[in-house]
């Protein structure tokens, strides 16, 4: 370790991007229903049926939901880029009435075959990146190539990874929630609170972490931390796999 205590806040920072990828998942145990042939015997009756495309959002809006709506997660093995929607995916979109989607192009195309093949014309969709102001969106150099094409996307779409940006999905949860079921305005509203504050205290605790730290660069491993990097006043120097898949040569 330097004298400046380099290795230890470089622990710091890697501790750190840890912590916001799995910011969501702190707050609530995230399960997953174990046999999903069976998932029209798990929703129960009288409550809003809710699916999102993958953990980060189930996350966020089981918090938001409470008890008071049932949420169930789409991508349980796989990420966005890699998932490949099957009839059982499809299927638990037949019965339920909102799906929370990031949207920006990350989970666009799955999301787009599954809600034109579960035949629910009911179901309403909803990009939560949509909440976000278009001067909050960073541009993003994630390229990759997913099951369905190859592509760059134009806009960074990791839009969770930063604490504040993730208020805005939180709230846009919120918000689908009492329109849909507005007899339970009171703990959707409530909840969303609560989980807001943890998301505040992420920040304030990353800041404190880095008050002193000179040296705010780092690489990482893919191009997904625009919104990482800003949040935290830090400088990505560079990425070792520009394309998702690809070994990093010798030079990275």
């Amino acid at each position: 370790m330097s004298r400046d205590g380099t290795f230890l806040k470089a622990a710091s920072v890697a501790a750190l991007a840890g912590l916001a990828t799995v910011l969501a998942l702190a707050p609530v145990g995230c399960t997953r229903i174990t046999d999903q042939t069976k998932v029209d015997e798990e929703w129960p009756e009288g409550k809003p049926k809710v699916v999102v495309s993958f953990a980060p959002l189930y996350c966020f809006a089981a918090n938001v939901a409470g008890d008071d709506a049932t949420v169930r997660n789409v991508m349980t093995t796989k990420g966005p880029h890699d998932f490949q929607p099957t009839d059982t995916e499809i299927k638990m979109l037949s019965k339920a009435d909102l799906f929370f989607t990031v949207g920006l192009e990350l989970d666009d195309k799955p999301v787009g075959i599954m809600a034109k093949g579960c035949g629910n014309k009911n179901l309403k969709v909803i990009a939560l990146s949509d909440a976000i102001p278009k001067e909050r969106l960073y541009e993003g150099k994630c390229h990759h190539k997913d099951v369905l094409e190859e592509h760059t996307h134009p806009i960074d779409p990791h839009v969770w990874l930063s604490p504040e940006h993730a208020e805005y999905l939180v709230n846009k949860i919120r918000d689908e929630l009492i329109a849909f079921d507005p007899n339970h305005r009171d703990g959707y509203t409530r909840r969303a609170e609560e989980y807001v504050g943890k998301l505040n205290k992420i920040q304030a605790d990353g800041e404190a972490l880095l008050k002193d730290k000179q040296n705010r660069k780092l690489v990482s491993f893919h191009d997904s931390l625009a919104y990482f990097e800003k949040s935290f006043k830090l400088k990505v120097k560079g990425v070792l796999t520009p394309k998702a898949g690809q070994e990093p040569d010798a030079t990275r």
